[in-house]
């Protein structure tokens, strides 16, 4: 049993890890077994797994710590760097971006 997961309370946020990888939920309620997230989304309140899914879950929820929150804001941003389609942004915009990337490339060789 883990402990920080006894004193999880309505509006704290988790970190969910699932088969896509970690996000950050919001704890909507718990009750003397589970707790719930905004999305609906059940966990054990003793071991911080999925509740009610069929067979052997790997989805669980872990304590989220400022580590963590970056790490998942950094993929999410990678992420939606990686997925975007900049053939629609301004030239203004897209000199911005390269501006930002070579300046970052600098920085990097430098080290």
């Amino acid at each position: 049993m883990e402990d920080w997961l006894q004193k999880i309370k309505a509006g704290d946020e988790v970190c969910v890890c699932q088969y896509e990888g970690k996000s950050i939920a919001k704890v909507y309620r718990t009750t003397n077994t589970m707790i719930i997230t905004e999305r609906g989304d059940r966990f054990s309140k003793i071991f911080g797994r999925a509740v009610g899914s069929q067979g052997y879950s790997r989805v669980r929820i872990i304590e989220l710590t400022d580590r963590l929150r970056q790490e998942i804001e950094r993929e999410d941003i990678c992420s939606l760097i990686r997925y975007s389609n900049y053939e629609y942004f301004s030239i203004a915009n897209l000199r911005k971006i390269k501006k930002i990337i070579d300046l970052d490339m600098q920085q990097n060789n430098k080290q």
